[in-house]
């Protein structure tokens, strides 16, 4: 783990999901890559370092989607959070930002420091997640992402 990387934080490996490749590929998983234009998958690798909170899948949520067992996931939060000291992670979504303990309102792309890190929220990358249709959203999304990529804080 290279501490100079951003984290960036997902909930669980998607169905069709690779656990070793996180937010790599699968559905909508590929999102912030495909924000950052003219970023290669080799350059984006060396930038973030992408994780999920948990390990396997949950199972489904039926048309919502996919469970998050919040139990679980704060649990593993409290794992996790000692080895996030010093570091600038990006929450994705609600539910991973509820597990470390961020009300729903947290604003949306801003560094805000508590227990030692830098965090982030951004809106969940999934497909199923009608935030992303509108353009002025991705808009958003890629002037923070593409400001990580850039060295800007």
């Amino acid at each position: 783990m290279r501490r100079d990387r951003v984290l960036l934080l997902g909930q669980a490996p998607a169905r069709d999901g690779d656990p070793c490749r996180p937010l790599i590929g699968g559905r909508g998983s590929g999102r912030i890559l495909q924000l950052l234009t003219g970023t290669t998958l080799r350059q984006y690798s060396r930038i973030f370092e992408r994780r999920n909170l948990l390990q396997a899948w949950p199972g489904s949520a039926g048309a919502k989607g996919d469970l998050f067992p919040m139990t679980d996931a704060r649990e593993a939060a409290n794992a996790l959070l000692p080895s996030l000291a010093g570091r600038r992670v990006v929450l994705l979504g609600t539910g991973v930002a509820r597990a470390f303990g961020f009300p729903p309102e947290t604003p949306r792309f801003e560094w805000i420091e508590r227990d030692g890190a830098r965090f982030a929220l951004s809106p969940h990358p999934s497909s199923a997640n009608l935030w992303w249709n509108a353009w002025r959203n991705r808009a958003e999304a890629a002037r923070f992402f593409g400001s990580i990529t850039t060295g800007d804080r």
